[in-house]
C-alpha cells in the first residue's frame, strides 16, 4: 500500500470527513466571523497605516511592540477567517481535490492559526515587559533599549513561534479539523506530551505577563503615594505628575489589552475546564471560537483609545475633512446667493 492509502486509512480512522458539524448554523456562523473579518480588516489596516505614516512614532519601541499585535490580527484575519467562512457556506472543508489534499492544507492552515496565536501571546510577553522597564528602569530604559533592539525582539519573537509550532509535522501532535468550528486546529485527544509541552510556553507566558504587570503596578502605586506627598514642591510635583500620568496611560493601554484578550479566551478556558467534569455542547465550542476572533477587532480599538498618537491622527483628519465640508458648504452657498442676486437683477 503507497503513502496515499495510507493517509486515506488514517484520515478514516480519524473520523476525519472535513464537514460541518450539522448542530451547528453554517450560514449564521459564516455571516459572524465574516463581520468580524470585516471590521477587523478594517480598525488593524487603518491603524497600522496611521502608524506607519506617524515616521516620529517610530522612535519609541513600543511603538514596534504595538505595531506587532496589529500584524498578529490581520495575519488571523487574512489567513484564518476566509476559511471559516467559506465551510461555514458550503458545509464542509473544501479546500483539497482529495482527503489527502485536504488534510494537507488544513495542516498548513492550523499552523498559521496557531502561529499567530503563540506569536501574539509573545508579543503581549514582550510589551509587558517593555511596560516594566520603561517604568521601573526608566534610566536604564532611555539608555539602552532602541528601535533596532526592538525589531530584533519582535523577529526573534517570530521565528520562536514558528519553530515550537512545527512540532506536529514531526509526530509530537496533530493538527485536526475541528467541525463545530470549521477550522482546523491543534489535537488535544490522545496528545500528553503535546499538551505538556502547549503547557509549559504558555503558562512560562501568562506568568511572565502577571509578574511583570503586578510589579509595575506596585512600583506605580508607591510612585504615586510619593508624588502625593511632594504637592509642596511645585516644579518637582508638576515634572512628576506628568511621568506619573503617562505611566498610567501605558498601564492602561496594556492593562486593558491584556482584559480584552482574557475576556475572549475566557469562554474557551471555561469550556476546556468543564470539558474534564462534563460533556459540553458543540454550540459552546462555536461561541468559544467566535468570541476568540473578536479579540481581533477589540485589540485595535484600545490602541485607538489608550495612544495619543492615534487620536491626534484621528482627530486631525476628521477636523480636516470638517474643514473641508466647510469650505465646500460655503461655497455652494456663496454660489447659490449670486446667482439668486443675477436673476433678481435681470
Amino acid at each position: 500500500m503507497d503513502y496515499e492509502d495510507d493517509e486515506t486509512l488514517f484520515i478514516l480512522e480519524e473520523n476525519y470527513n472535513f464537514t460541518l458539524n450539522p448542530l451547528i448554523n453554517g450560514p449564521a456562523l459564516a455571516s459572524i466571523v465574516g463581520l468580524e473579518l470585516f471590521a477587523g480588516f478594517i480598525t488593524n489596516s487603518l491603524l497600522l497605516a496611521l502608524t506607519v505614516f506617524q515616521w516620529k512614532n517610530w522612535k519609541l519601541p513600543s511603538t514596534v511592540f504595538l505595531t506587532n499585535l496589529l500584524l498578529c490580527n490581520l495575519l488571523l484575519v487574512l489567513l484564518v477567517m476566509p476559511f471559516t467562512i467559506i465551510t461555514g457556506a458550503t458545509g464542509e472543508w473544501v479546500f483539497g481535490r482529495n482527503p489527502v489534499e485536504k488534510r494537507t492544507v488544513c495542516r498548513i492552515i492550523a499552523f498559521i492559526f496557531w502561529y499567530g496565536i503563540t506569536v501574539f501571546t509573545f508579543g503581549l510577553v514582550i510589551l509587558s515587559f517593555d511596560r516594566f522597564f520603561y517604568v521601573v528602569k526608566a534610566v536604564a530604559y532611555k539608555n539602552r533599549m532602541t528601535i533596532k533592539k526592538a525589531v530584533t525582539i519582535v523577529i526573534a519573537t517570530w521565528v520562536a513561534g514558528g519553530a515550537l509550532n512545527i512540532t506536529p509535522f514531526f509526530g509530537m501532535g496533530k493538527y485536526s479539523f475541528i467541525a463545530c468550528c470549521g477550522v482546523c486546529v491543534p489535537r488535544w485527544a490522545g496528545e500528553p506530551e503535546y499538551i505538556v509541552y502547549i503547557l509549559i510556553i504558555y503558562v512560562t507566558c501568562i506568568l511572565s505577563i502577571v509578574v511583570t504587570s503586578i510589579w509595575t503596578c506596585i512600583f506605580t502605586r508607591r510612585f504615586l503615594g510619593k508624588d502625593e506627598r511632594r504637592t509642596r514642591f511645585v516644579s518637582q510635583n508638576t515634572r512628576s505628575h506628568l511621568y506619573a500620568t503617562k505611566n498610567q496611560r501605558l498601564l492602561g493601554l496594556f492593562g486593558m489589552t491584556v482584559l480584552v484578550h482574557l475576556l475572549c479566551y475566557l469562554p474557551g478556558i471555561s469550556s476546556s475546564f468543564l470539558e474534564l467534569f462534563i460533556p459540553v455542547p458543540v454550540q459552546l465550542y462555536t461561541t468559544m471560537y467566535v468570541a476568540f476572533l473578536m479579540a481581533a477587532t477589540l485589540g485595535p480599538l484600545v490602541q485607538s483609545f489608550f495612544r495619543r498618537d492615534i487620536r491626534e491622527t484621528l482627530s486631525q483628519l476628521c477636523g480636516e475633512k470638517f474643514k473641508v465640508f466647510a469650505v465646500n458648504r460655503s461655497f455652494i452657498s456663496s454660489s447659490s446667493i449670486k446667482v439668486n442676486t443675477n436673476s433678481t437683477c435681470l
